[in-house]
């Protein structure tokens, strides 16, 4: 019984979420602006890594990326006529980011 059910939230992660997804894609997701998320070199033409920010420019984009997938959740909620589709979306993004972001060193408090 729970190997069935555990199976079948895997499916349901795999045809929400796909697991290629990049960082910025996911940030996007949860109601981050792109002009936050995507970043310039000085010069401006070439992005420069997402990871190559410094940690407190991450925290800082952590914190909002939280901030925004929580106004975001209230939007969508079942409990307000929303879709348990999109919910169930929007949390499994927000734990991704959670996570990849913890592996990199940066985490809420």
């Amino acid at each position: 019984m729970q190997a069935e059910v555990n199976r079948e939230r895997a499916q349901t992660r795999k045809r929400l979420l796909p697991a290629k997804h990049k960082i910025q894609q996911l940030l996007v997701l949860v109601g981050l602006p792109k002009n936050r998320i995507y970043v310039l070199n000085g010069q401006g033409r070439n992005g420069s890594p997402f990871w190559a920010l410094h940690p407190h420019q991450l925290l800082d984009i952590l914190h909002d990326a939280h901030n925004s997938f929580r106004r975001r959740m209230k939007e969508v909620h079942p409990d307000r006529n929303g879709d348990h589709n999109k919910t169930a979306e929007l949390t499994l993004a927000w734990r991704t980011i959670k996570r990849r972001f913890a592996a990199k060193g940066v985490t809420l408090c």
